[in-house]
């Protein structure tokens, strides 16, 4: 169990950029992700239960010994749903020392089926679940299903780790 030390901030799948990050005045999924300037390391940005929908790129950067947690709020779903995107991943990371934790990341796209053969067809609304370039980064107790791949963990994601996690 990490116990948070920094500031809390939160975020709601009825947020907006302009928002404070406060539980009153929650950002939106994407600016939270693009790392403002009141987060920094060793503090945890706080997802509100929902469904947010599209794809996300995060940009968080902590220090070693010191991520910056991304979590859903207890015993609150919170969940990714990349829907029909054809581009993209459900989440990708590009900072370094973040924790991802206690999310799904999904495809709710009803079309489950191609005639296409290969590992790449053309005709499927599907992206992968989450890409991985960040170091030291952890996905600590996520759902990730339905999607054209689970996790992609490339070169840049030295000392990375997945933790707990559900991948169908």
């Amino acid at each position: 169990q990490v116990v948070p030390q920094g500031r809390f901030f939160y975020v709601s799948p009825y947020g907006h950029p302009g928002a404070a990050g406060s539980l009153e005045d929650p950002w939106d999924l994407a600016t939270a992700l693009t790392h403002p300037h009141a987060v920094q390391p060793g503090d945890t940005i706080w997802l509100q239960g929902g469904t947010y929908h599209g794809t996300f790129t995060s940009h968080l950067k902590g220090s070693p010994g010191r991520p910056i947690i991304v979590r859903g709020v207890d015993q609150e779903r919170v969940t990714i749903d990349t829907g029909t995107a054809s581009t993209g991943a459900g989440l990708t990371v590009r900072g370094a020392d973040t924790w991802y934790w206690g999310i799904e990341v999904m495809s709710s796209s009803s079309q489950r089926a191609t005639d296409q053969p290969g590992p790449s067809p053309t005709n499927l609304s599907r992206v992968p679940g989450v890409a991985v370039f960040g170091p030291r980064t952890k996905f600590i107790n996520m759902i990730v299903h339905d999607t054209a791949g689970g996790y992609g963990f490339w070169s840049p994601a030295v000392d990375s780790e997945i933790y707990g996690n559900l991948i169908y």
